[in-house]
């Protein structure tokens, strides 16, 4: 190869490179922040990287979802207050083996869902007049 041909390649590659930084660093970091467990836990904690408010503690036997709050009636006392969850006709959980998978965005609190691994039932977090719910997501036909 010849010198020439050498040096074009050597200077594209550090354009390619200082272009891919500057448009790494001007892309906001989605952060979906969650304990490592080992893969049969039933429990794992899971927290959007954009509030405290969503932190969860996730039964993925029996897709039980607690959200970590403040006891306005304890001062300084946390605690975990359950999740309602509205039924889903896909809904099938295999007994003693992990059935849940929790996901929050990072972007919005609106943007966290619940999934059966096993079936694909999907729940959406809402909040609602009387507080958070997991509300079902059901298949179009």
């Amino acid at each position: 190869m010849s010198a020439a041909i050498v040096g074009c390649a050597t200077i594209f590659s550090l354009v390619c490179l200082a272009a891919s930084s500057v448009r790494a660093q001007s892309e906001p970091a989605v952060v979906h922040v969650s304990t490592t467990v080992p893969s049969d836990a039933r429990f794992e904690i899971v927290q959007s990287s954009i509030a405290v408010k969503g932190t969860w503690k996730v039964d993925r036997f029996a897709g039980d979802v607690y959200q970590m709050v403040r006891f306005t009636n304890r001062e300084g006392v946390s605690g975990w207050s359950s999740i309602r969850r509205g039924s889903h006709p896909l809904d099938k959980v295999r007994p003693g083996t992990v059935n849940y998978q929790l996901f929050s965005s990072g972007i919005a609190m609106r943007s966290t869902y619940l999934m059966n691994v096993n079936t694909g039932a999907t729940w959406m977090l809402v909040e609602g007049s009387s507080g958070m719910y997991l509300e079902p997501l059901l298949v179009e036909d």
